[in-house]
């Protein structure tokens, strides 16, 4: 099953902050994937769900996001391309799904 999001939702990636537009539902034992916009290259990405995180949000109170990229290049989107820190613990982050 594939969701068109409608407004597109904000999320920190491996690659940067991007804008989530579909989501993936292959159904039971498998991750959501995400299809994201990054911000920075315009590149289309789809990313599992243990990939990415939602960015801070003061509305709803999300000012600090758990397990994110600690650099704040990545949070703010001023490196054009990044890897998560651990890459070697979280598994082949530059593949394209």
């Amino acid at each position: 099953m594939i969701v068109q999001l409608n407004p597109t939702m904000p999320l920190l990636t491996p690659k940067g902050p991007a804008l989530a537009h579909f989501l993936i539902d292959y159904g039971e034992e498998h991750h959501l994937m995400w299809v994201c916009v990054q911000e920075n290259t315009g590149e289309i990405w789809t990313w599992p769900n243990t990939q990415i995180r939602a960015q801070t949000n003061p509305s709803f109170n999300r000012l600090r996001i758990p397990n994110a990229p600690q650099n704040p290049d990545v949070m703010y989107g001023t490196v054009k391309d990044v890897t998560a820190p651990n890459a070697a613990t979280n598994g082949d982050l530059d593949r394209k799904c």
